[in-house]
C-alpha cells in the first residue's frame, strides 16, 4: 500500500530490468473524505518518460452518493444486526471482491447507511450487497453504482427469508458434521455458510436450520476433508429430507480459496479479474498470432485475458495477458484447451476465441440497450426504480450470464451495456424475452 503525498503524487520504485507496460491499481480515499468512492482494482498503461513509467491515466476519485438501506423480514419488522458487506462481482469472469473497509450493521430500524462505494465499475461487473444474521437466511442484492444516473433515488426496504428446517439423513451415527450452504445469487464456488450439527444414533439430524443454497457436507477433519453433495430425496415429506451422495470431492474442486467475514459464520472468495498474469510457457511451438477487430476498426488497447475451465466446479480460471498493440493483435502461447477473451474497457465489446479457433480476426460484439415499453413502466408515484433482472442464455462466451440492469424515469426507462443475444428478463412477477442486438436496442415488452 501506497499512500499518495499533499499533491496526489505517488512514486514505487520498479526493480531494476522491470519491463512490464502496465500496474493494477486501486484506492480508498481518506476515512474524512466520505463523499468520495473507493477504486475497485483496475488495469492502468505505463508509458515511458525519461528512465521512469508513468500512468497513462490518473487514479480519480469520484463524489459517490451514499447508499441508504432498510432491512425487514417478511412481515415487514425492522431486522436489527444484519451484517451488511458490499461486493464487486464480475459478471463476465465469475470473480467476486469483497469490500470490507466498507461493511456496516443495520441498527434497531433496520437501516444502515453504506459510504465510499464505488462510483462506476469496469465493464460487466456489479456492485452487490451480501446480508447476513444468523436466524435469517443469507441475502444478495444488486444496487446501483453510486455515480448512476438513479443512485439518488429511494431504494424499496430489502427483505430477508427466515431460515428454514430440513431433515438430514444416512449420516454415520453420532458423528459431527459440517454443511457448507453456497451464498445466493453468487458466481458457484465463491462463498458458503458454514453449518454445524451432530447426527443422532440413527444417523439422522430432524431439523438443521439452513438457507437456500446449494448444500455440500463434510464429516470432521479438517479443511482437507472431503465434501459431498447433500440431495433432496423425499418429495412427500413435510419437513424436505436431504442424503449425502456417495461421491466425495476435494474442497478445492468445489470451492476458491475464501476468507472468514468477521462475526459471521459466512466465508467468501476474494479476487478481481486482473490478479493473476498469464505466463508464457517458452514454446515456440504454442505460438498463436490474434487480431481482434469491432465493426467499425481495429481494436487496439482492448485487454486480452486467457480461460480455462480448470476452477472449481469447472469453472472458469481467469489470467491476464495484457493488451492488444496497433491493429487490435496480440502473440500468445496458449495451451490446447484455453480460450482467448478480448474486452474493450471504453465501449464493453467483447470478443472470444475458443480452442476450436481456426485462424483469422475476431469480431468484437458491441453491446446493446433495452428500453422498458410504457405498459410495463411504474405507475407514478409508484417505485421510482426498476431493477431488471437479466439471465443470458446460451453459452458464448462462457457460460449463462446473469447481471442486473435498473431503469427509471432518468434513463428513460432504457438500460444498456447488455452483451447481444438472448435473454429471460425478470422483475417484479413477471418474466419476459428479449433479444438484445449488437449496438442497437431492443423493447421489452
Amino acid at each position: 500500500m501506497i499512500a499518495a503525498g499533499s499533491d496526489g503524487g505517488l512514486q514505487l520504485l520498479l526493480r531494476n530490468g522491470f519491463q512490464g507496460n502496465y500496474v493494477v491499481a486501486s484506492g480508498a480515499p481518506p476515512e474524512t473524505r466520505p463523499e468520495l468512492a473507493l477504486l475497485p482494482p483496475d488495469v492502468v498503461r505505463l508509458v515511458p518518460q525519461g528512465r521512469n513509467r508513468v500512468m497513462l491515466d490518473a487514479l480519480r476519485f469520484a463524489d459517490a452518493m451514499p447508499f441508504y438501506a432498510q432491512v425487514i423480514d417478511q412481515q415487514g419488522v425492522p431486522c436489527q444486526g444484519v451484517r451488511v458487506l458490499p461486493l464487486v462481482v464480475d459478471d463476465l469472469f465469475d470473480i467476486v471482491l469483497p469490500l470490507f473497509p466498507c461493511v456496516v450493521v443495520t441498527d434497531a430500524l433496520g437501516a444502515c447507511r453504506c459510504n465510499q462505494l464505488p462510483a462506476r465499475l469496469p465493464p460487466h461487473q456489479s456492485l452487490r450487497l451480501l446480508l447476513l444474521r444468523d436466524d435469517l437466511a443469507p441475502q444478495v442484492v444488486t444496487i446501483p453504482t453510486r455515480a448512476s444516473m438513479v443512485a439518488s433515488l429511494a431504494f424499496p426496504p430489502i427483505a430477508m427469508a427466515p431460515l428454514r428446517h430440513v431433515r438430514v439423513h444416512l449420516l454415520h451415527p453420532n458423528m459431527p458434521f459440517e454443511v457448507l450452504e453456497d451464498l445466493p445469487s453468487l458466481p458457484p464456488g465463491t462463498g458458503f455458510v458454514r453449518r454445524v450439527a451432530t447426527a443422532d444414533a440413527n444417523g439422522e439430524v430432524a431439523a438443521l436450520p439452513v438457507g437456500r443454497g446449494a448444500m455440500w457436507l463434510r464429516y470432521s477433519g479438517g479443511a482437507n476433508a472431503p465434501l459431498r453433495p447433500l440431495t433432496y430425496d423425499d418429495p412427500f415429506s413435510a419437513v424436505p429430507r436431504y442424503r449425502p451422495e456417495d461421491e466425495a470431492f476435494a474442497f478445492a474442486t468445489r470451492f476458491r480459496p475464501t476468507l472468514t467475514i468477521r462475526d459471521t459464520a459466512a466465508e467468501i472468495c476474494s479476487s478481481f479479474r486482473h490478479r493473476v498474469a498469464f505466463q508464457h510457457s517458452g514454446d515456440a511451438s504454442a505460438t498463436v498470432n490474434l487480431r481482434f477487430v469491432d465493426p467499425v476498426d481495429a481494436l487496439a488497447m482492448a485487454q486480452v485475458f486467457v480461460v480455462d475451465n480448470s476452477g472449481p466446479r469447472a469453472g472458469l480460471n481467469t489470467r491476464f495477458a495484457g493488451f492488444t498493440a496497433a491493429g487490435g493483435a496480440i502473440t500468445l502461447e496458449l495451451g490446447s484447451n484455453a480460450s482467448v477473451c478480448a474486452l474493450s474497457s471504453e465501449r464493453g465489446a467483447v470478443g472470444a476465441i475458443g480452442p476450436s479457433w481456426s485462424g483469422g480476426p475476431m469480431s468484437m460484439a458491441m453491446t446493446g440497450r433495452v428500453v422498458v415499453a410504457a405498459n410495463l413502466r411504474p405507475a407514478p408515484g409508484a417505485a421510482a426504480v426498476l431493477p431488471l433482472r437479466f439471465l443470458r442464455q446460451g453459452s458464448w462466451p462462457w457460460t449463462l450470464r446473469e447481471t442486473t440492469r435498473f431503469a427509471s424515469a432518468q434513463t428513460a426507462w432504457e438500460v444498456g451495456d447488455l452483451l447481444p443475444g438472448d435473454y429471460q428478463v425478470f422483475f417484479g412477477t413477471t418474466q419476459l424475452s428479449v433479444t438484445v442486438p449488437s449496438t442497437g436496442f431492443a423493447v421489452l415488452q
